[in-house]
């Protein structure tokens, strides 16, 4: 897809369409970020989403309750608070939980429904890839738009104010690899585990 070239460093912005990036500017705010501050919190409200223009944003686990561990990074190419717009897509209740709700079972149930409507669509192969530990296969922008069907697509740009196409490029691009961090060990985590991961 061809940029609008609209001087954003962060990718995401960058495909934005000029409207679309209008309808977002009131909004932005250029601000520096603190090493080793934490932006979210499991169980607390998302305030704030950030694109990142420079440097990384780790994505932090805990698996005990004190050991952390990287689980993903979010650089130029992404941004922080995605499960905003991943919220209607992971229906089922995940919504909810991640913007602020705690249920293991949510998570491991609405990944799971996510999985299999790729799979029912047919693009079952490329969804088991982002669940599984071996490189990510990527998604053409038709093939996203059968997987999650047209009232789920028209809810998200609703939410976001993102023409269709635009929201398409910007999901092929980052769900492989929000699923993938949900699911660290090849598969859909249990509700003991993704308990520890929200």
């Amino acid at each position: 897809m061809n940029s609008p070239n609209n001087g954003s460093r962060n990718r995401l912005l960058a495909v934005l369409s000029h409207a679309d990036r209008d309808l977002l500017a009131p909004r932005l705010e250029v601000i520096e970020l603190d090493p080793r501050q934490i932006l979210e919190v499991p169980s607390d409200p998302i305030g704030h989403v950030y694109f990142v223009e420079s440097g990384l944003v780790s994505v932090v686990g805990t698996t005990q309750p004190d050991h952390r561990i990287e689980v993903g990074m979010v650089g130029y190419e992404g941004m922080t608070g995605l499960c905003i717009v991943l919220g209607d897509l992971l229906s089922g209740g995940l919504g909810g939980l991640l913007g602020g709700a705690a249920a293991g079972s949510v998570l491991s149930g609405g990944l799971g429904n996510l999985i299999k409507e790729f799979q029912d669509s047919g693009h079952g192969h490329a969804a088991d890839s982002w669940v599984g530990t071996g490189p990510n296969k990527e998604i053409a922008p038709n093939d996203l738009a059968d997987a999650l069907g047209s009232d789920t697509l028209d809810t998200l740009s609703q939410r976001t104010g993102m023409a269709q196409n635009d929201l398409l490029e910007a999901l092929r691009h980052q769900l492989p690899g929000f699923v993938d961090q949900l699911t660290p060990h090849g598969r859909i985590p249990t509700e003991e585990e993704a308990s520890r991961m929200v």
